[in-house]
């Protein structure tokens, strides 16, 4: 997601001004043992919750194997033929999203994935705290913030990557 930076960080401010949440971009790393590692991220005011987390979990937070975590699974999902040996892959590429814990104590993550044409690229996450995340109605809007994130990222990376764009 390396070239559309700017226009990662500037959706990620969005979402996060959107949804007060923390939010977040990662790209797969697919060398080796599959990861997905931070690439971009907008705090806003929870930043300094994490000034409190352990070191530990912000790591695992920032750089994880695919299987861990929403954001991995949302790559995942997108990855070759995976889903058919796993259906819980096949019903989040169905979903368009995956929606679990997080490495932080108390949050949960929501996560879509980005593409750049018909290539994931990456995915982009919310965290919330795992009590906002029972409500059926919270839980729904964030997902579609964080899809329609992912969408607009989407098109962007897509179209910046065609002969002639002018992104």
């Amino acid at each position: 997601m390396s070239t559309g930076s700017a226009t990662v960080r500037a959706e990620l401010i969005t979402l996060q001004s959107r949804t007060g949440q923390i939010a977040l971009a990662y790209a797969p790393l697919l060398i080796g043992k599959p990861m997905r590692i931070r690439a971009e991220q907008a705090l806003g005011a929870r930043a300094q919750q994490l000034q409190a987390t352990p070191q530990a979990s912000l790591q695992a937070l920032w750089r994880a194997p695919l299987d861990t975590d929403p954001p991995g699974w949302a790559i995942l999902a997108c990855l070759g033929d995976v889903t058919a040996a796993r259906p819980q892959l096949a019903r989040i590429r169905q979903d368009g999203y995956a929606v679990g814990p997080s490495p932080l104590h108390g949050k949960d993550a929501i996560a879509a994935p980005v593409w750049r044409g018909s290539t994931v690229a990456g995915a982009v996450s919310l965290l919330a705290a795992h009590s906002q995340m029972r409500s059926p109605t919270v839980r729904n809007r964030l997902a579609g913030a964080v899809l329609d994130s992912a969408a607009i990222i989407s098109r962007q990376l897509t179209c910046a990557g065609m002969p002639g764009s002018t992104l």
